[in-house]
């Protein structure tokens, strides 16, 4: 169950928002290049990657577009490169498998009652705070 309309909103928002900041990042780091770090696949590729289809997910069971071609631009290119690279193509999981799996977990929330507020937080992360 979603939550009621203004919540929802909000939290709709601050994801669209987030999506925003990390387009900022992509054209700031990439100086542009196809991604994060150049011509090939690289480290915050594969981090920001793993959300791609999680966010499928999102788009398709709550009618929300994160990676949007009109306000994300750079965003939706370095995902549709990022998604069809021969080097993560396989190992890309299915969007009905993983729709699959966000069914199961929300259904016992639904069934009990309880709202159910789902909110992305896309979270900054410096590389000197990895190493």
């Amino acid at each position: 169950m979603m939550s009621d309309g203004e919540d929802q909103k909000k939290n709709t928002e601050e994801a669209i928002g987030g999506a925003a900041l990390v387009e900022e990042a992509f054209v700031a780091l990439s100086k542009g290049r196809k991604f994060f770090a150049g011509e090939r696949i690289g480290f915050l590729d594969i981090v920001t990657g793993c959300c791609l289809r999680w966010m499928d997910v999102i788009s398709r069971m709550g009618g929300v577009k994160l990676i949007d071609e009109i306000k994300t631009p750079n965003l939706f290119k370095w995902a549709r490169d990022f998604t069809f690279d021969a080097v993560v193509t396989e190992d890309m999981p299915d969007v009905e498998e993983l729709m699959q799996h966000a069914k199961y977990i929300i259904a016992p929330v639904q069934a009990s009652g309880d709202k159910l507020i789902f909110q992305i937080r896309l979270l900054t992360v410096e590389l000197s705070d990895i190493i």
